[in-house]
């Protein structure tokens, strides 16, 4: 129902593993565009929604139980967003569990031409990179919480996302996904790599090229986010165009849950969804629409991890497309007009 064309082209047989992920690998560029064109303009097509309420805030948050195993070569990296350039995202592929002669924690794609044994173990060529281009800017917006030696000190809140891949950690972070405040889906991006700041900032722009957001968001590191921003905007790594001027607008704040755990001043203050800068932007939302989302979701968990990519994101993108229409009762076999 996100498409109006009457014809689509599918593979002639679905035993067939390379065939099938060839034509996933496809589909799924224009399959997201639709999602996220569709969805992010729902309330023409519903009279479920509260219309007080509905797409006034998006909510952006992370679900770490739809995780999977993928290749432990980080350094595969996305281009498409301009203003932000490369920005590392990881190896969506799954490693090579079952094959011999391989090293079991990387894909096909990503194998070491020279394996060294030492002591049974092997060591690859390229090693996983644990500080980066991502952690680094991360820790440049928070410098005033950074000691001396390079670490986080202890005045920085208890939740906050450093962009830091653990060593190990041999599955993925599950998947990044933006909710509206009437709790449609209307993007997501799965997660080989940490959350970090640009990742997420990615995440948002993605969505903002096939689609239409509103301008208040809730995110449950908003604090860590908006600094990030006023530090790093501007420059090669968050330029200034027409697309990122609405990140520099964008009213930002904690949602309910998470924000009692935070210990900024800001976060005391203007990063609270109550406080009186926000005008009441956030009265009658529900912020936890997302945490909410995802306990439905984690009925799935074993299914997720089940898929390798690029069924996975088929997958998410079938879930959540049902997922939404339950939500909206928009009927999932009406073609979009």
């Amino acid at each position: 129902m996100t498409t109006n064309q009457k014809f689509s082209n599918i593979p002639m047989s679905v035993r067939d593993v390379d065939e099938c992920n060839d034509y996933f690998s496809k589909i799924q560029p224009e399959l997201y565009k639709n999602f996220v064109g569709f969805w992010t303009q729902h309330q023409r097509f519903t009279k479920r929604c509260n219309p007080t309420t509905c797409s006034k805030v998006f909510i952006v948050d992370g679900h770490q139980k739809a995780n999977r195993l993928v290749c432990q070569y980080k350094d595969v990296f996305d281009n498409s967003i301009y203003e932000l350039g490369p920005v590392q995202m990881g190896c969506l592929h799954s490693p090579l569990r079952k094959a011999r002669n391989v090293d079991h924690r990387y894909c096909q794609l990503h194998q070491p031409k020279i394996v060294t044994p030492v002591n049974d173990e092997s060591i690859p060529i390229h090693q996983i990179v644990l500080e980066n281009k991502e952690t680094t800017l991360d820790k440049l917006a928070l410098m005033e919480y950074v000691d001396k030696d390079g670490h986080y000190d202890d005045a920085l809140c208890n939740v906050f996302r450093s962009g830091i891949n653990s060593k190990l950690k041999i599955s993925s972070y599950g998947f990044l996904a933006t909710f509206l405040s009437c709790s449609v889906i209307v993007g997501f991006t799965e997660q080989p790599c940490s959350e970090g700041m640009r990742r997420v900032l990615h995440h948002i722009l993605t969505i903002l090229r096939f689609g239409q957001l509103p301008n208040a968001m809730c995110y449950d590191c908003a604090c860590t986010l908006k600094l990030f921003i006023n530090r790093h905007f501007g420059s090669n790594d968050l330029k200034s165009t027409d697309s990122t001027q609405f990140l520099t607008s964008l009213t930002m704040a904690i949602d309910r849950f998470h924000v009692k755990n935070h210990k900024r001043p800001i976060c005391k203050t203007v990063m609270r969804p109550d406080h009186p800068c926000h005008n009441d932007i956030y009265a009658s939302i529900n912020t936890q629409v997302a945490e909410q989302g995802f306990s439905y979701l984690s009925k799935f968990k074993n299914s997720f991890r089940g898929y390798s990519y690029p069924k996975s994101t088929i997958f998410f993108t079938v879930l959540f497309h049902l997922k939404n229409c339950t939500t909206t009762g928009i009927s999932s076999f009406e073609q979009a007009v």
